[in-house]
């Protein structure tokens, strides 16, 4: 076994050789065997206005070493990567994990952190400044987040395979004291998000930027206009009623609402509202939901996934029937329809879990303004806000940041305080509509206390009818 791998999360192919042969010895009659090696920078830059920004730099590195018996146990443990723990937690695998506290870092990865932040913090320091500055905004604040993580994997099943991939994340948050008879205070938010995978030895290569690093100052700009010029927003329609919600604005919806009920684990044991569905149609011909882990630039992206297995895209609805589901070595053999390629873990002290990555509705042939246009009535959601999403049953109860009346096809005054309620599945099958726009946003997944970087969206849907809540 050769391994040509190199950078702060690689071990000599001898050590890993032996380490492999450990693990088969002990365990003769397990499904699979399997070292995983990781080494993280992160870097987080807050900035308030004109305050001075707050930065945190945090590093992890280690391994873990897990067992998939064929009963479909799972034995596993984590260690710093020193040979001589290696080889300790290769012999005490348990079915809880044995967690090792993992190594600092190496002088590389503080190097890496310290040219991240750099990079930055004065692009993050005059987005904050910038919006800041727009009139009408009450506060702002710019959240920067950067990671660089390289990680290995090997199994008996293929040679050892490796990557590094950089995600970079930006987000400007306005808010602007509310003017009309609502009085809410207005909330814009703008995310960007890009990643750079290379599996190719070790390279790294920090020059690569997205194309919007240098107009942070314009962004931000931007983002504080779309604030103010919402202040006279008036209260929201209640009932039930058509709705068309803009590209962006659906992602949270399409990923929280019907994307973890996608995924295998959630499916076999039974949390799933889209279980025992595979092969049925689940929406109407018009809806295709597809994750694209090889999206180019996607804050998802990856070459590889946690189980070492070529990254691939995977159409989970097409033309409205359920075709497959999101898995992995532990899932797919007990679930027809899912696919391995997509296990994915924040650490090395955690276990891969079916996940996603770029998850969006492709577009389809209407334009908004026909959708618009098509209705006597309803509303129109530019962004939504705050909510409860039940990733396990679809349920959702969410509020509209900015809206707009639907008043015999055209757009009315601005609402807002409106609360959309439903559920994924009920959502999937009410789209009547999917717009030739396509909008993508980056975000952080939350399941079982693990949090992972993701993008999701799609293009404009029109909703033959949801539940709204006027406040």
């Amino acid at each position: 076994m050769t391994m040509t791998w190199t950078g702060p999360a690689a071990l000599h192919s001898d050590l890993v050789a032996e380490l492999m042969r450990r693990l088969r010895a002990a365990h003769p009659q397990a499904r699979l065997v399997e070292l995983f090696t990781e080494a993280a920078v992160e870097v987080i830059i807050l900035a308030r206005g004109t305050e001075k920004p707050e930065v945190k730099l945090a590093s992890r590195r280690g391994a873990c070493l897990r067992v998939l018996e064929k009963g479909g146990g799972t034995l596993w443990g984590s260690s710093r990567l020193n040979p001589g723990e290696l080889r300790l937690a290769a012999g005490r695998l348990g079915p809880t994990g044995k967690p090792g506290s993992g190594d600092a870092g190496t002088p590389e990865m503080t190097e890496v952190g310290e040219r991240v932040r750099l990079a930055w913090a004065e692009r993050t320091s005059e987005a904050a400044r910038e919006s800041a500055a727009r009139p009408g905004i009450s506060r702002s604040a710019v959240l920067f987040r950067g990671l660089v993580r390289w990680s290995t994997v090997t199994s008996e099943e293929r040679p050892t395979t490796g990557q590094v991939v950089v995600r970079l994340a930006l987000g400007v948050s306005c808010f602007a004291a509310g003017q009309g008879p609502a009085r809410q205070e207005i909330h814009v938010h703008e995310l960007m998000g890009h990643s750079f995978v290379s599996s190719g030895g070790s390279c790294l290569n920090l020059e690569n930027e997205p194309t919007w690093a240098n107009q942070v100052g314009r962004i931000a700009r931007a983002t504080a206009d779309r604030a103010a010029t919402w202040t006279g927003a008036t209260g929201a329609p209640h009932g039930r009623m058509p709705v068309v919600i803009a590209g962006p604005a659906g992602t949270a919806l399409i990923h929280e609402a019907c994307g973890h009920g996608l995924e295998a684990d959630v499916v076999v044991r039974g949390g799933s509202p889209f279980a025992g569905q595979y092969g049925q149609g689940v929406a109407d011909s018009v809806v295709t939901i597809v994750d694209d882990p090889t999206l180019g630039g996607g804050y998802g992206s990856y070459d590889f996934d946690d189980e070492g297995v070529q990254a691939r895209r995977v159409v989970l609805v097409e033309e409205g029937r359920l075709v497959a589901f999101l898995g992995d070595f532990r899932t797919a053999p007990n679930l027809p329809g899912a696919r391995v390629g997509n296990a994915r873990r924040a650490s090395f002290l955690e276990l891969p879990l079916p996940r996603m990555s770029n998850t969006f509705l492709l577009p389809g042939p209407t334009r908004q303004e026909d959708m618009i246009a098509s209705l006597r009535k309803g509303l129109f959601v530019e962004a939504l806000g705050s909510g409860r999403i039940d990733s396990l049953t679809g349920r959702f109860d969410v509020d509209v940041a900015r809206g707009r009346v639907i008043r015999s096809g055209t757009l009315g005054e601005p609402v807002t305080g409106a609360r959309l309620s439903g559920s994924g599945p009920e959502l999937l099958r009410s789209i009547r509509a999917v717009g030739s726009d396509l909008g993508l946003g980056p975000g952080r997944c939350s399941k079982e206390g693990s949090v992972l970087e993701v993008m999701g969206g799609g293009p404009s849907v029109l909703i033959e009818e949801m539940e709204v809540a006027g406040r």
